[in-house]
């Protein structure tokens, strides 16, 4: 009998000690059973201390949960901040600022240039003169990121602005696209040829009586502009005033700063299978008189790609319906018609309105007079 009972008290006590154990162990805490914990072997101090142990680590356990849930919060707020920013950089009407057109001393001090602060200021544009040019010619076009650390990016297209009488020499030598190659090369970007000067140039040489020293003529520069393109792929412009090159030059500058905004337009409308460009316009009722249909029509048109309110006010304006103006496409004269019709300068008042051009209605008359479903209007 004093052996059984030895036993048993053994065993129990073996419980009891394996019971601490587990009391103590931080993965196993929640799993003991009541029982367990007001066994009359286990101390009150073992068992306070037990409670509090476990305690702990179930406070550290939410705290890090919540540290995380915040850490994850502000990543994404971070990310967002950052996104927002890099497509502020490339939205119209903002990205402007963020350029800087970079010009060589001695080009940016020619008298031909004065006009040129001005016009980036109304902009908010920067010029910069940069010495380090690789030739004192070149117009480079910068674009500057928000990381304070982090390179401008360079624009893959640049300008090259010379003098009439500079180009005559290279013209006279029939070097022109040689040299446009090896600063094309140098300069690691498409270029445009900017000739200043050549009306001013002729007129002069006109007049003089050793005219037949010139460097060269109108015919000799236009041939070796067209082999300067075809050669070299170089395209040109010609421009006679200060105020002219301004404008050009920050024309020039808009375009690139615009061209990843539209580019990402025209990609998203050929993925859709009609077009949204004007998903945001207003209905317009129509009575059963009629009237609102001419506000239709026009609103029609201006949701036309590359058209624009004066556009369809024009064409609205002349042809009063889509029948009238399929019925004149049909005609023999009708696109040139279309062509010629006048469109107002909204932005400038009182200018001398502009002609809706050969290419906007040539795509009006495919649109109006194809029968072929399947042809898609460029």
């Amino acid at each position: 009998m004093t052996i059984a009972i030895t036993k048993i008290t053994y065993l129990l006590n073996r419980m009891t000690d394996r019971l601490i154990d587990l009391t103590q162990d931080e993965d196993c805490y929640t799993d003991l059973p009541a029982v367990a914990m007001s066994s009359t072997n286990i101390s009150p101090s073992k068992k306070s201390v037990s409670e509090s142990t476990a305690g702990e680590v179930l406070g550290k356990a939410k705290c890090s949960a919540v540290m995380k849930r915040k850490q994850v919060k502000l990543d994404e707020q971070k990310a967002m901040k950052v996104t927002a920013k890099k497509s502020k950089m490339y939205k119209k009407g903002e990205c402007m600022k963020y350029m800087t057109i970079e010009v060589h001393p001695s080009l940016l001090g020619a008298w031909y240039m004065g006009d040129l602060q001005r016009e980036a200021s109304a902009k908010h544009t920067h010029v910069k003169a940069v010495s380090s040019m690789c030739d004192p010619s070149l117009v480079i076009f910068t674009r500057s990121r928000e990381g304070a650390f982090e390179a401008p990016e360079q624009s893959t297209h640049g300008l090259y602005i010379m003098e009439a009488s500079s180009v005559g020499e290279y013209v006279k030598n029939h070097t022109l696209s040689d040299h446009m190659k090896s600063i094309v090369d140098m300069s690691g970007c498409q270029l445009t040829l900017v000739v200043f000067g050549a009306k001013d140039y002729f007129k002069s040489t006109r007049k003089t009586t050793a005219s037949k020293g010139t460097l060269m003529t109108e015919i000799d520069l236009m041939m070796a502009l067209v082999d300067l393109l075809v050669s070299v792929e170089c395209d040109n412009h010609l421009l006679d005033s200060s105020n002219d090159l301004a404008l050009f030059i920050i024309q020039f500058t808009k375009a690139i700063a615009e061209a990843p905004f539209k580019k990402s337009q025209t990609m998203f409308d050929e993925l859709a299978e009609f077009y949204m460009r004007g998903d945001k316009k207003t209905s317009v009722p129509i009575d059963s008189d009629g009237n609102g249909a001419s506000q239709v029509w026009q609103q029609m048109l201006s949701v036309l790609p590359h058209s624009s309110l004066e556009i369809a006010r024009a064409i609205s304006g002349k042809y009063t319906g889509p029948a009238n103006l399929a019925q004149v496409m049909e005609t023999a004269g009708g696109a040139a018609q279309l062509a010629a019709l006048g469109v107002a300068r909204s932005a400038i008042p009182g200018a001398r309105p502009r002609n809706l051009g050969p290419e906007f209605a040539a795509r009006l008359c495919t649109l109006f007079t194809s029968t072929d479903g399947d042809l898609i209007v460029g």
